[in-house]
């Protein structure tokens, strides 16, 4: 496993905070404490200048290497980029003549590709927060560094006890290649949980008990017994009608 970076304690702290607020911002300060209250290794200073220069894609080009991670939210807060991305705000570009990689092959943050939904996005964390009820623990978006080098982002995750989850915001039966992308999601919890070792509970967290049905273990399906067999847990959690209608709505518009 490779030795965490400040930039990997920064990550997780920021997608930590950026649950707890009400718009996904937080200060360098917030930061700063919660990763050195944690016992951290590395210096106050350490950390907040990877906040406000190294990670952030406002910043001036004060450094050879740069990550396209955080973006300038006002106020002195601070907004993970791809969180940024998911509900429309504006976020600026690398200075030129700047690297936007991490280790040598890690691509930059993905664009949010045309018809996704922040409507849907903005409702997994929802789900994120209803399952922390049914568990008993709180799960939180990280992106994790595999022992080869790659990384991979994951809807929810807690360390104690070791979980993994995705989480899938769709209402109704799944369409089309939708299934796929509901067995993709589960082939990364699999990958992801033997990559890291020990035992890890593995969820695909569904909000609709009919988006559920055929990944569910009763289900006669094929994948259904797979999950089971790979020891994938299929939960429902209960979301508001306010909440369902929403993405009822946002469906609809995609598929128009």
């Amino acid at each position: 496993m490779l030795a965490r970076t400040c930039r990997d304690e920064v990550l997780e702290a920021a997608h930590e905070l950026a649950v707890r607020s009400a718009d996904g911002s937080f200060t360098a300060e917030e930061v700063v404490r919660l990763i050195i209250g944690r016992g951290s290794t590395f210096a106050e200073s350490t950390i907040r200048t990877h906040v406000v220069s190294r990670m952030c894609v406002d910043a001036p080009a004060h450094h050879a290497v740069r990550y396209p991670d955080l973006t300038r939210h006002g106020g002195g807060r601070y907004r993970l980029v791809e969180m940024a991305q998911r509900i429309g705000t504006s976020v600026a570009p690398l200075t030129a003549g700047t690297s936007n990689t991490t280790r040598g092959d890690e691509e930059p943050l993905p664009e949010v590709p045309a018809g996704s939904s922040s409507v849907q996005r903005q409702a997994e964390t929802a789900i994120l927060d209803g399952l922390a009820d049914l568990l008993g623990y709180k799960v939180i978006p990280a992106r994790l560094h595999l022992a080869g080098g790659e990384y991979v982002d994951v809807d929810g995750v807690s360390h104690a006890p070791p979980t993994l989850v995705e989480a899938w915001a769709h209402q109704g039966p799944p369409k089309g290649g939708q299934k796929h992308k509901i067995l993709a999601d589960a082939l990364k919890l699999i990958h992801v949980g033997r990559e890291l070792g020990g035992h890890h509970q593995l969820i695909l967290c569904f909000s609709d008990e009919q988006a559920a049905r055929s990944f569910q273990p009763e289900a006669r399906t094929w994948y259904a017994a797979a999950l089971k067999a790979h020891h994938v847990d299929v939960l429902v959690v209960d979301l508001s009608a306010e909440w369902r209608e929403r993405i009822r709505i946002a469906q609809q518009r995609q598929f128009r």
